[in-house]
């Protein structure tokens, strides 16, 4: 699959690991995760100077008439703000059928506040292909793809994953944010025997779910995309040594990346949590 620059991570995604470590950082491993939103919020800054086509399509119409019912601009990807949490159980203590729970493992802190800080409006003067430039290079993204892994897909390999991507979508049942949370943008594991939730949170429960069963998480990586009748959408990628397959919660159907009739907007780089990049294709 073909990956371009550095991308934002989302700040859901970045909400939800803060929230859930062990759903996001590996046992053992520290990770700066102020130093992530700040990067985050850089990178999103470069776009909004530099591609700013990519602003007004980067997340659902009707998150954005939410945001701002005006206009129907964006304004929370210009200044996010971390969604209060609603009043619902904890993510992380239930789960859907599959392996679901928390594993036996010490959770893992975030390292204090330190590193970049947000940007300055110093930044926002200097020459925008100059910034993004420096910011491509820092994410080093030829390293990622090389040393990303992935899995050797036997017949029993394939039917666990098909079993898990089959599960999630029967157990989970589609609502929004607002229906569920009360809130926009809010990205968690559903939970519960009435679990609920949106295209990102089939794919977190599905990450989750692989990860329990044995499967590296540097293989699985969230997509976001954008669907033929326009609408951003979130599926989770399994590299394979057969290519990157697509567990979606709108098809039981599994197939591969190029197969699926999407427009590929941003993903998580090969083998790399926090780091996103910009797709073609």
């Amino acid at each position: 699959m073909p990956v371009g620059p550095a991308a934002a991570a989302p700040v859901g995604f970045l909400d939800f690991c803060e929230r859930s470590p062990r759903d996001c950082v590996a046992p053992g491993e520290r990770v700066n995760l102020a130093e992530m939103r700040a990067r985050a919020n850089s990178l999103y800054w470069a776009g909004v100077f530099g591609r700013t086509e990519q602003v007004a399509s980067s997340r659902p119409a009707a998150t954005r008439a939410a945001s701002n019912p005006s206009n129907g601009f964006d304004w929370s990807r210009v200044f996010p703000q971390r969604a209060a949490a609603p009043a619902v159980s904890d993510p992380r203590r239930d789960g859907v059928a599959v392996a679901m729970e928390d594993v036996a493992t010490p959770a893992v802190e975030a390292d204090a506040v330190q590193g970049d800080a947000a940007p300055s409006a110093e930044d926002f003067g200097r020459d925008v292909s100059a910034r993004v430039r420096d910011l491509d290079r820092s994410w080093a993204r030829p390293a990622a793809v090389k040393t990303a892994p992935v899995i050797a897909l036997s017949d029993s390999d394939w039917k666990a994953i098909s079993d898990i991507n089959r599960q999630v979508n029967r157990h989970i049942r589609s609502g929004s944010d607002a229906r569920v949370y009360g809130v926009g943008d809010y990205w968690a594991v559903p939970n519960g025997d009435r679990a609920r939730g949106d295209c990102e949170d089939y794919v977190l429960a599905k990450r989750r779910a692989l990860v329990r069963a044995g499967y590296p998480v540097g293989a699985l990586s969230i997509a976001v995309v954008e669907t033929r009748w326009g609408e951003t959408h979130a599926v989770l990628l399994v590299a394979t040594d057969r290519g990157d397959y697509v567990l979606d919660n709108l098809t039981g159907r599994i197939s591969r990346w190029d197969e699926a009739n999407y427009k590929w907007r941003e993903r998580q780089a090969p083998g790399k949590t926090f780091e996103w990049v910009r797709m073609a294709g």
